[in-house]
């Protein structure tokens, strides 16, 4: 009986060992037939191969393939090719019967009985063969380059490994000749793998619309599950590709909300043998943008030598806005997505770094370079914001309303001291505060008058100050706030005997409000030593209004005691 037993397990042993070897070379034979189509010459015109095309097979299994096996169909052509061994790693170059002279110093070439010609604009190439297949739908747009596709390059597959052609599969030759006939492509890249994106999206009702960057060919993967939506909305009820097209319908039980960012999900799916990676892409449906609902609120017209204009714009409504395809006169200021939120400044410049260097103070985070902006000359001109052809503000300036005491306006800009106020009221844009540096990109103007002041106010945030660079009072504060904002001030420095030790500030435009602050030094540079000083601020405008604060305050140092 156990002999009997034993015999029994042999035998499974032995059946089970022979299904492997059966499947590991049914494995074998599906992955050591493959034959690729690996570069194709569809315009050697101009260049400086042989004028004549040609379309380029690699071996890219692990055993010599007989390419009689296979047919190749070009366009509505089908060809049986003839008896050829083809070894691993090897290529062959398929070609008409008058291109084939030209094509044998390259390497492995064979002549076509009939070849029907490439068509440069492109053409469907198909490769089928017992275990595979491999078809190419080029267009010249796939060489991704406006002069070669007008002749004498040809088109590289990247990753021989990837198994799915499409246009970010392929791209022209980079070889100095135009090509790599029977040599590894010159943009060869086996651990390419193009990434998936969401290249387009649109919200209509309860619908988005997606469009990506490769054929739903490839997509056979996608399920409405893999989709999510932010806020509570969640994955669609239904999903469909639109009819012969790319399109990627959405569809969910309610509508989306005017003026509101949503964030769509990706999450990942296998497609070619890969896994894509998580993507997120927002999404905003565009409400209706009333008149002033996007003020100008600041203009630069004048920059520094070297300098740049500016122009900031500002979000008074409540809603996000998205300044797409929105103008500043005849100039586009982008094509691609650029929301505003409620109450935020945005510059647009075209030297971004430029306006940081000069304004240290600036908000990075709210300047958007632009290709160009309108001429603004430095006497006078006028700033327009359109969205979809509607004027939205319009802005009438001149050098005139500049502070009358600046004897040197460059590189100061012209703030807005009031939201509410009409753009051109009289008096509604005056200069920037020079004690700020002239302007105020990306954050709140310093003229601003909305909450003014009823009266002026100066005030010293300690009335002691020991600059020991201990972090803990090292520079005097004199703190202001002014109403009207576009005051002139003088600031100096005094000793308890009455003496001058610094003049601070002199004859610079205020703003409403802001921080003056001294470090205890002497206007020469020297230390100032501990003792009691007094500071006195003047403040003076183009009406003839004249008012002085002072106060009293104590320095103390460490190494001279007081």
């Amino acid at each position: 009986m156990i002999f009997l037993e034993n015999i029994f397990f042999l035998r499974l042993k032995w059946i089970l060992i022979l299904f492997a070897l059966i499947a590991k070379t049914d494995d074998l034979k599906s992955q050591s037939n493959i034959l690729i189509i690996n570069e194709i010459m569809a315009n050697p015109s101009v260049g400086e191969l042989p004028n004549h095309e040609y379309i380029e097979l690699l071996n890219i299994g692990d055993r010599t393939i007989n390419i009689s096996d296979y047919t190749l169909s070009i366009s509505n052509t089908t060809i049986v090719l003839p008896e050829y061994l083809l070894p691993p790693s090897q290529y062959v170059l398929l070609c008409s019967q008058t291109a084939q002279p030209f094509y044998e110093k390259f390497g492995n070439s064979l002549a076509l009985d009939k070849w029907p010609s490439l068509t440069n604009s492109g053409t469907s190439i198909i490769l089928t063969g017992e275990n595979n297949i491999d078809q190419v739908n080029y267009t010249d747009s796939w060489y991704k380059n406006s002069s070669k596709k007008n002749g004498g390059w040809s088109l590289e597959r990247i990753n021989a490994n990837f198994p799915c052609n499409f246009a970010l599969s392929w791209r022209a030759s980079e070889a100095l000749s135009g090509g790599t006939p029977c040599k590894p492509n010159s943009i060869a890249d086996r651990s390419y793998i193009p990434e998936i994106e969401i290249s387009s999206s649109k919200i209509e009702d309860s619908m988005i619309t997606l469009t990506f960057n490769i054929p739903k060919a490839y997509l056979e993967n996608l399920e409405r599950d893999l989709f999510v939506i932010d806020n509570n909305v969640g994955s669609p009820t239904k999903m469909e590709w639109k009819s012969n097209t790319d399109s990627l319908l959405l569809i969910f039980n309610s509508a989306f909300a005017e003026s509101f960012d949503y964030t769509l999900t990706l999450f990942p799916f296998s497609w070619c043998g890969n896994n894509s990676s998580e993507k997120k892409q927002h999404l905003f449906l565009p409400g209706d943008v009333a008149f002033n609902d996007i003020i100008i609120n600041e203009v630069l017209f004048n920059p520094k030598n070297n300098g740049v204009d500016f122009v900031e714009i500002y979000n008074q409504s409540n809603n996000i806005v998205d300044l797409q395809n929105w103008k500043l006169g005849n100039r586009t200021i982008t094509a691609n997505r650029l929301l505003l939120y409620p109450q935020q400044y945005l510059v647009f410049t075209t030297d971004k770094n430029n306006i940081l260097k000069n304004y240290p103070s600036a908000l990075s985070g709210n300047i958007v370079e632009i290709r160009s902006l309108p001429p603004y000359p430095n006497e006078q001109g006028n700033v327009t914001l359109f969205s979809d052809r509607i004027l939205v503000d319009s802005l009438y300036y001149s050098s005139n309303m500049h502070q009358p005491f600046l004897t040197n306006v460059k590189g100061i800009s012209l703030e807005r001291q009031s939201f509410q106020a009409p753009t051109n009221s009289a008096q509604n844009f005056a200069s920037a505060s020079t004690i700020v540096g002239g302007a105020t990109p990306g954050y709140l103007n310093s003229t601003n008058v909305d909450n003014f002041f009823q009266k002026n106010k100066v005030y010293l945030t300690s009335k002691t100050m020991s600059p020991d660079n201990d972090n803990f009072e090292d520079y005097l504060e004199i703190n202001y706030e002014l109403s009207p904002p576009n005051i002139m001030l003088n600031v100096t420095i005094f000793d308890d005997q009455g003496r001058q030790i610094n003049r601070l500030i002199r004859n610079q435009s205020a703003g409403g409000f802001g921080k003056i602050q001294w470090d205890g030094r002497s206007e020469n540079g020297q230390i100032s030593p501990s003792g009691l000083y007094i500071y006195r601020m003047e403040t003076y405008d183009q009406k003839g209004n004249y008012d002085v604060h002072s106060g009293a305050f104590a320095l103390t140092r460490k190494s001279l005691g007081y």
